[in-house]
């Protein structure tokens, strides 16, 4: 919906989503809620 009121312009809307997406990723790693630690094992062809 967003994207019709902004003039279609889909570069600032996903530019805007990444940095909320970010800032909320952030605050939860500092507060300790989520933890983003890297998994060697993992595998996406095995999804």
């Amino acid at each position: 919906m967003k994207y019709i009121f902004v003039d279609g312009k889909f570069d600032g809307i996903a530019e805007d989503l990444n940095n909320r997406y970010n800032a909320a990723l952030d605050k939860e790693k500092t507060a300790g809620t989520i933890k983003t630690d890297p998994m060697p094992d993992f595998n996406p062809i095995k999804l």
